[in-house]
């Protein structure tokens, strides 16, 4: 299942990829659309949770090291979805993100955010 996921993240962002700006909205559907805010709110929640694991293993351990790297994924993902979403409809990132914000500072506490 996670192969699937990834084949068919890959297949938005080539997408993107390869749509000039002025093609980008006519091209794509709102389904697309929702896979970016979905890939944004899976990223955003998943580097909130990975780092919480990290503050609890410390930081010199392998799962701490792997822990990292997941963070590190989970920002690279969050970032190329919020570009192409950005050059979609920068009204709806802005609704997400301000959604995003709410929902981590309920659940973390916290308020240092990814975005």
């Amino acid at each position: 299942m996670k192969g699937a996921k990834k084949t068919l993240d890959n297949t938005i962002f080539d997408t993107l990829d390869n749509t000039s700006n002025s093609q980008c909205c006519s091209q794509l559907t709102l389904e697309t659309i929702t896979e970016l805010e979905l890939a944004l709110t899976n990223s955003a929640i998943g580097y909130e949770y990975a780092k919480v694991a990290l503050d609890s293993v410390g930081t010199f351990d392998m799962v701490a090291d792997n822990l990292i790297v997941e963070i590190e994924k989970y920002k690279n993902e969050y970032f190329h979805a919020r570009h192409k979403l950005e050059r979609i409809d920068k009204g709806r990132l802005g609704v997400l993100e301000n959604n995003l914000k709410a929902q981590k500072l309920m659940m973390f506490e916290s308020s240092a955010c990814l975005h």
